[in-house]
């Protein structure tokens, strides 16, 4: 089985959650699993997302990182997640876009009272 030390996704993630209904919920869940089960937990793998950060995309992550729901690794392991705003801003069609970049770090679980960190950097 192979464990990779970096998995970087650049938008994936964004074109699956589309929003809060049970079928995007079951397909954006899906690919969290599979993208953390083949994360190296050992090095300290590290889960790099790019992402314009809706609303409904950032309770998914929470949800599935910080607070376990429907995360099978949760229980042996531990994520830590750091979210931070990128300064550059897009303009389209009168629209402004800001992007973050959200680093999600598997580490093995140690103790019962190991639990997640949670990071903000920049204007977030």
């Amino acid at each position: 089985m192979y464990e990779y030390k970096v998995i970087i996704d650049k938008g994936s993630f964004d074109a699956i959650c589309l929003d809060t209904d049970t079928d995007s919920e079951e397909k954006y869940t899906k690919y969290l699993v599979e993208q953390i089960r083949v994360l190296d937990a050992a090095t300290n793998g590290k889960f790099l997302i790019v992402s314009l950060l809706q609303g409904h995309v950032l309770d998914a992550i929470l949800d599935f990182f910080m607070r376990g729901k429907n995360n099978p690794h949760a229980e042996s392991h531990v994520f830590d997640l750091q979210i931070n705003r990128l300064d550059k801003v897009c303009d389209v069609a009168e629209s402004k876009f800001v992007s973050f970049l959200l680093i999600v770090t598997k580490r093995v679980k140690t103790g019962s009272d190991d639990k997640g960190k949670l990071l903000l950097k920049g204007n977030i």
